[in-house]
């Protein structure tokens, strides 16, 4: 019974996949978040039971998981459908736009008769103008370039400052010396940036501009090296992917882009074995006895005998299902009180946030003493579970409505703020479906607030004066024509352009 149930959640993720794909929603990072980590290994589980957990365990956390997925998914219909969507036209989850000709054509032929703007745009296909990535101004990829190399600067200065050696010299280091314990705000300010930064990889893609792509994916690749946070991978590759599949739903495409996210997936392993090894050096990145050590750890994953990583969260989730509220009360809620409290200072309020539900969490599984200062991410159905147990449909309700409200505001934003905001929403989504409730909200939050500012100082400074120049540039035409009297056609007749 349990096998069944598997293949059900496996079948129901990957069809949110595809409508997410097929209808352009930002949701495509958060149900691949859950499809991989969970949905697949969730079928062997089922079969062959982990050695930590019993077949009772993987049954009703699978039950569990469906349940969360429908709630999401149908609060997320029924906030686009009944709610956002006043008209027949505009986007609605799970179906493309009604009436709509699904093209990247932006002429005024590939549009109805009569049809007006929709969310700015003529009737297309959702994202038609970030997607085509022909009006993207070229000094833009310039500016995110900028973007992601201060973001790093800043990372570099602040290791330099915390560990007193030039970053160079501290990739044998510890990673959680070098990232974590001297932390300060020049860090956090530089991953916000160069998360942004990252959105040159897609534009880059875009425009097949490759030079560009490979500069911006090699920033994020030693970025990541230095910090030995593997996650800034994400936001330079998965949104890459997901522009692709929406440019063009091909299955073949869906197989090679897929074996692209598996790729990227070995190295976030690989890049993990580096930092347990102590040697972050660009060159080991591709050492065969390295990636022989993330490949066997990835194997012991799927098999149930641990391997850390990205598919060994599942272990957590069926851990605290088992273990709570038996051996800890649910959380009520701690997680969103600790979200309404983010814009507080904790130094300025020392005691008044709640504590990080997942380093609590950790020290459940792993006791105290070994979890000081470590958290444990167990995915979105663990950490709801944890907070407020068969209460979590409120949970799914809050999330499946506010991931409705994005997809609506997100298309509803310029090109230049959608590709801005791209890699942070990338970010958010799978740490969220990570469990890592607190710190995706403030790539959201806080990465989102940054991009905005970053967008409008781009505005303000190059395409108003941009627009300041035609418009100079016409007039002066224009007046030019007049006094030289310049004869131009007009509807087929020739007319002076001497003012009479």
């Amino acid at each position: 019974m349990a096998l069944v149930f598997a293949l059900l959640n496996f079948a129901f993720l990957s069809w949110l996949v595809v409508r997410s794909i097929k209808t352009s929603s930002l949701t495509f990072f958060f149900w691949v978040g859950l499809l991989v980590p969970f949905g697949m290994p969730a079928i062997y589980d089922s079969i062959v039971a982990p050695i930590q957990s019993s077949p009772e365990v993987v049954f009703s956390a699978i039950l569990y998981a469906i349940y969360l997925n429908i709630v999401v998914a149908a609060t997320m219909f029924f906030v686009s459908h009944f709610v956002l969507s006043r008209n027949k036209s505009e986007y609605r989850f799970g179906r493309p736009l009604m009436g709509a000709k699904v093209s990247d054509n932006r002429s005024p032929a590939g549009v109805a008769e009569g049809a007006g703007p929709v969310n700015g745009w003529t009737r297309e296909k959702p994202l038609a103008e970030l997607i085509s990535g022909r009006n993207i101004p070229q000094p833009f990829l310039r500016v995110l370039l900028v973007v992601q190399l201060v973001g790093f600067m800043l990372i570099a200065l602040d290791i330099s400052r915390a560990t007193g050696k030039p970053f160079w010299h501290t990739y044998n280091m510890h990673w959680h010396i070098v990232a974590f314990e001297e932390r300060g705000p020049f860090m956090t300010l530089g991953s916000y940036l160069s998360i942004l930064g990252a959105s040159l990889c897609t534009v880059a893609w875009l425009q097949r501009r490759w030079l560009f792509f490979f500069g911006s994916v090699l920033i994020a690749i030693m970025i990541c090296l230095t910090t030995g946070a593997r996650y800034l991978i994400i936001p330079a590759l998965m949104p890459v992917i997901f522009v692709a599949l929406v440019k063009k739903m091909e299955y073949k495409k869906l197989i090679g882009l897929t074996l692209v996210g598996f790729a990227m997936a070995l190295l976030i392993y690989q890049i993990q074995t580096l930092r347990w090894l102590n040697d972050r050096r660009l060159v080991r990145l591709f050492d065969p006895e390295a990636v022989s050590f993330s490949l066997q750890r990835i194997k012991e994953a799927f098999g149930g005998g641990g391997g850390a990583g990205e598919f060994d969260l599942r272990f957590g989730y069926y851990f605290y299902f088992e273990h709570i509220p038996s051996e800890m009360p649910f959380a009520n809620g701690q997680t969103y009180l600790r979200i309404l409290m983010m814009p507080l200072p904790g130094f300025l309020v020392p005691g008044i946030k709640p504590r990080e539900l997942t380093q609590v969490l950790c020290e459940l599984r792993y006791g105290a003493s070994s979890a000081e200062g470590s958290t444990d991410h167990p995915l979105f159905y663990g950490e709801t579970w944890a907070n407020s147990g068969l209460f979590g449909a409120l949970i799914g309700i809050f999330w499946g409505t506010l991931f409705a409200l994005l997809d609506w505001w997100f298309r509803k934003r310029h090109v230049c703020e959608q590709v801005l905001l791209l890699s942070p929403i990338a970010a958010f989504m799978v740490f969220l479906a990570r469990g890592a409730v607190y710190s995706s909200s403030g790539f959201l939050f806080v990465g989102g607030a940054i991009g905005l500012l970053i967008s409008g100082v781009w505005y303000r400074g190059f395409v108003k004066s941009a627009k300041r120049s035609t418009t100079l540039l016409v007039g002066t035409s224009a007046s030019l024509r007049a006094k030289l009297g310049v004869r131009k056609t007009v509807g087929g007749r020739h007319v002076s352009g001497r003012v009479q």
